[in-house]
């Protein structure tokens, strides 16, 4: 899953499956990364290694930049 962002200063994000945190490592691989195409601009993304069953799970990214906070579901 991607989300490209606008932000400054650069937003700090933490990725959720079914309302519980998920951290870089195991099975998930998160990222932010610059986006060439603007000074402000970022490419969140959200990796999911190998998953063999398909249960349907909801995905949410919280976005933080200072004082401003929004949580976006991902289906």
């Amino acid at each position: 899953m991607t989300c490209n962002l606008e932000a400054k200063p650069e937003p700090k994000l933490t990725w959720f499956r079914d309302n519980t945190e998920i951290t870089n490592g195991g099975r998930y691989i998160v990222a932010l990364k610059k986006d060439a195409s603007g000074a402000d601009r970022y490419v969140a993304s959200l990796t999911v290694k190998v998953q063999f069953k398909r249960p349907k799970l909801h995905y949410q990214v919280s976005v933080r930049v200072d004082e401003w906070h929004r949580r976006i579901i991902c289906i």
